[in-house]
Formats: C-alpha cells, structure tokens, sequence
C-alpha cells in the first residue's frame, strides 16, 4: 500500500475480540478505548459474524461517542455491565453442567448456568434473595440438608 485516505472526521476503530467474549461486549453498558492513559468512549457499530478459525476471535467496528484518539492509535478495548457477575470461584460440575448451588427451604439446590467458561466471571439468573452456598459446595449434591450457619 502507497497510501491510505482516512476519513479523519468519522474515524472508527476495529478490534479483534475473543469470540466468547462478544456477547459481553454487545451486552455491555459502557464501552471505551484506552490510549495512553486516556479513556475515549465508543459505541458498538458492527459485530462481524465470522469467527477467525486460528485466534477465535471476531472483528467489531466502534464509533467514538465524543473525543476521538488520535488517527493510528493503538489502545486497549474495555468494556463494563451494570449486571451482576459472579466470581468463577463459586462454580461447581455437575454431570457435566457447570452451575451454582442456593438454598431453597433448607435444601440445596443446583442451578446450571449455561454458556459459562470456567475461570471467567459469569450471570446466573438468580433472584436477588438467593442465598448461594459457599463454604463445602465442592460437596453438596442436589437436594441434600443444608443447616445455614451465620
């Protein structure tokens, strides 16, 4: 290439995102890029549906919301929900379904959480009164006991 025409009044930023991070991203409630210390807020424009078979990775296009980063600029994609998430740490396996364990009228219960990738925070579509067992639920089975200790 010779040379390259930028439009430098609608400049758009192009990311290649791991694919099992997209969903993320298009959930998300803010979203900026980070260049130099510097937060440039951007809104999701394109979500390219082909999965790039050796990085796992899809393109996404972003417009910037208000101050642009300079033409070139190479930054870091961030992104925040104001959905709760869950620490990995809670995550159990059972019969091959990864999920979380609450407390429902003194007995545990299993409740699968789909999509989910261990070692990654997640959502679990739990009432926000669910109490989630934590110490021992590496051995708790569905429907045992459970005497809450405080």
């Amino acid at each position: 290439v010779l040379m390259r025409v930028v439009d430098i009044e609608h400049l758009e930023i192009s990311a290649q995102v791991p694919a099992d991070l997209v969903a993320g991203l298009i959930a998300s409630d803010t979203r900026w890029l980070t260049f130099q210390k510097q937060r440039y807020p951007v809104t999701l424009r394109s979500v390219s549906p082909v999965i790039e078979p050796r990085e796992r990775s899809q393109e996404v296009r972003l417009l910037f919301s208000a101050t642009t980063a300079p033409v070139g600029a190479a930054g870091r994609l961030r992104w925040q929900s104001n959905n709760a998430h869950l620490s990995s740490e809670l995550l159990v396996e059972r019969n091959g379904r990864f999920g979380v364990f609450t407390v429902e009228a003194g007995h545990a219960r299993f409740v699968p959480v789909p999509d989910v990738q261990p070692g990654r925070p997640f959502r679990a579509r739990l009432s926000p009164q669910s109490r989630l067992i934590i110490d021992g639920r590496y051995g708790v089975k569905d429907a045992d006991s459970i005497r809450e200790v405080n």
